[in-house]
């Protein structure tokens, strides 16, 4: 998930040298993230059910395969559309490793133990997010754009002699097990693909995940903008803090689903706090006061990811736990794609925060509603 996060953090800072490189604008340029999403968004379904079929690790390593593919592709690209090629097999392969990894993970706890050790593993991905965003404008600046996908095919490589040495069927691994998780209920993957609680939840993800990918591409923006903050290093150091604070929220989600031995409600609750926090935007001005927010918005924004892998293995036999999971993650990757466009269009009627803030809580708020009604305790 580190190297997950990396994919996605070298976003903002390669795309003003890319636009140069390639001669084309930066909105064009952008599309790197775009077809990063796209590659996701393709390949979530189908990794689910290839780990169904094939197990853990064998899933993981295709992921890490595919993610080194599009990394060395995106490296030697000397066209826009090589480079685009490149970073659909690296979206596609980070969603088919987040599904492997997280089952692999599952495979070693009981299933009320589980949640905890899913949101160790979640924090990965704000971890590698914020300290991505560093080495990339590192190595941005000293050797040029093309060594940050150097970088990512190196960590895939590293990545895949390390998965593929480490990763072993853990005891709760079997479908058949007694103490497996999921309901008993639905007749394979047929019965997945009818239930409405996993596409419930699926949509609960989608509209929770808006505003996630909105505030993950425009906080630079609005705290330079609407904040008040004139440094751009100072907006960035702001924005970094996000990861930091989501960090915390990812373990707390774990540690409180463990404790209580819920987890639609660290779903729900988080995602309505996500909300109301970023309603307080509009009212937020300072470099004290951008900051604090940051802490607020990062932490409850990541809580629900915990969640977002945890508890659609409740919803159905084991078995078939990696499809719901796709589905899932298929909301997720959609939200990557839609979400930064609905709310870069809410502020682009005023540029200001009001429209967008009272957008994204509305997702949030929908999402957590959607979440409260799925049968997953």
């Amino acid at each position: 998930m580190i190297t997950t996060g990396f994919a996605f953090a070298i976003v903002a800072p390669v795309l003003t040298p890319l636009a140069g490189a390639f001669r084309t604008g930066v909105a064009t340029a952008a599309y790197i993230s775009t077809f990063y999403f796209l590659g996701s968004l393709f390949m979530s379904m189908p990794a689910g059910l290839i780990l169904d079929r094939w197990g853990p690790r064998k899933a993981g390593v295709l992921g890490l395969l595919l993610f080194a593919i599009g990394w060395s592709t995106s490296y030697f690209a000397r066209s826009l559309p090589i480079l685009l090629l490149g970073r659909l097999a690296v979206g596609m392969g980070a969603v088919a490793l987040a599904i492997a990894s997280a089952a692999s993970i599952q495979q070693w706890f009981k299933p009320e133990e589980s949640a905890f050790p899913i949101g160790l593993w979640a924090a990965s991905l704000p971890i590698g997010i914020a300290w991505g965003e560093v080495l990339a404008g590192i190595m941005l600046e000293r050797y040029g754009w093309r060594e940050d996908f150097m970088i990512g095919l190196v960590f895939s490589l590293t990545g895949l002699a390390i998965y593929g040495a480490v990763v072993r069927p853990g005891p709760y691994g079997s479908p058949s097990d007694a103490q497996a998780s999921g309901k008993d209920e639905g007749h394979g993957l047929e019965g997945v693909l009818r239930s409405v609680d996993v596409w419930k939840f699926g949509v609960a993800v989608l509209f929770e995940s808006i505003p996630f990918m909105a505030v993950t591409t425009f906080w630079v923006t609005w705290l330079v903008k609407n904040g008040g903050i004139s440094s751009l290093v100072l907006a960035s150091s702001l924005a970094s803090a996000l990861g930091a604070a989501g960090i915390f929220g990812t373990l707390l989600a774990g540690y409180l689903s463990n404790r209580t031995g819920k987890r639609k409600p660290l779903f729900v609750v988080p995602s309505l706090a996500f909300g109301v926090a970023l309603l307080g935007l509009i009212w937020t001005r300072g470099v004290d006061q951008m900051a604090a927010m940051s802490l607020i918005v990062g932490f409850t924004s990541y809580m629900p990811t915990t969640m977002m892998f945890a508890i659609p293995g409740q919803l159905v036999p084991a078995r078939y736990a990696g499809a719901a999971l796709g589905i899932a993650l298929a909301f997720n990757t959609l939200a990557g794609v839609i979400g930064p466009i609905i709310v870069g269009y809410a502020y682009s009627i005023r540029e200001a925060l009001i429209i967008p803030a009272f957008a994204m809580f509305a997702c949030a708020s929908v999402g957590a509603a959607i979440a409260q009604t799925v049968d997953s305790e």
